[in-house]
């Protein structure tokens, strides 16, 4: 039954946007967004149980329009709007984002 579950969501999902809201250097919140388009490689992950590939497939799907959380988080902290400390702490690879940082 889950092969079936994996199949429909990869076919009727197109877009998928995520947010979390992160402390601000002023005492508020602001959003870090990631934006997935689905797109055919998508749907095979998807539909073959890859799930784990997908994380790769949005930081690579740039041009596609997609956009990972870390990749929000960064340009929130290269805007000055969170910490390093926020950054890394809401981060799905603290250890990249880091390195990214320089």
């Amino acid at each position: 039954q889950q092969d079936q579950i994996r199949i429909q969501l990869s076919t009727v999902l197109h877009t998928e946007v995520s947010q979390q809201l992160l402390p601000d250097q002023n005492g508020g919140m602001v959003p870090a967004c990631e934006i997935m388009h689905v797109n055919p490689a998508i749907r095979n992950m998807i539909r073959d149980s890859k799930t784990h590939q997908i994380d790769n497939a949005i930081a690579s799907g740039g041009g596609e329009g997609m956009v990972s959380m870390d990749q929000s988080i960064l340009e929130l902290y290269n805007a000055g709007y969170i910490t390093q400390e926020t950054a890394l702490s809401y981060a799905d690879n603290p250890d990249q984002l880091r390195r990214r940082m320089g």
